[in-house]
């Protein structure tokens, strides 16, 4: 038994899970947050308007650099950007931001699914940092098919 490991028989042995991070620890105390809209086109603003407060800072970015810019300012609680765009999809950019070391909210632009969970969770299991809300938003049928 030399290098065998010994249990007390009250000891529960379970799979520790991180805690999911607060949508909005990226900002400082003192800091207005911000939302981050990445690789939002003109046609998707009509969505945007059911899931971005009235009274939001908005800031906008349209490459991967410019999000790396973007959330080194540590203001940024929020990023929105369509499921896909001609440069990157949400994967993509899922990994950046978990790369960059961000902890907040990506909201995701997205048409009606067939299984909107699986590809939540497809997005969530590239960044354990980061999470991830689909958003479908009425204006969607319109804008982002």
């Amino acid at each position: 038994m030399n290098g065998s490991i010994r249990i007390n028989p009250t000891t529960v042995v379970t799979q520790a899970t991180a805690p999911r991070p607060a949508a909005n620890q990226n900002v400082h105390k003192n800091a207005q947050p911000e939302t981050l809209l990445l690789g939002v086109a003109p046609r998707d603003m009509a969505a945007l308007t059911e899931i971005v407060a009235a009274d939001a800072s908005l800031n906008l970015a349209s490459t991967l650099d410019d999000l790396t810019a973007a959330v080194a300012n540590d203001n940024v609680s929020v990023v929105v950007t369509p499921l896909t765009t001609a440069a990157f999809d949400a994967l993509d950019v899922a990994q950046h931001l978990a790369s960059i070391g961000y902890y907040g909210q990506l909201q995701v632009l997205s048409p009606e699914l067939p299984n909107p969970l699986l590809v939540r969770r497809e997005i969530e299991a590239v960044a354990k940092s980061v999470e991830v809300e689909l958003v479908t938003p009425r204006a969607a049928w319109r804008t982002l098919a």
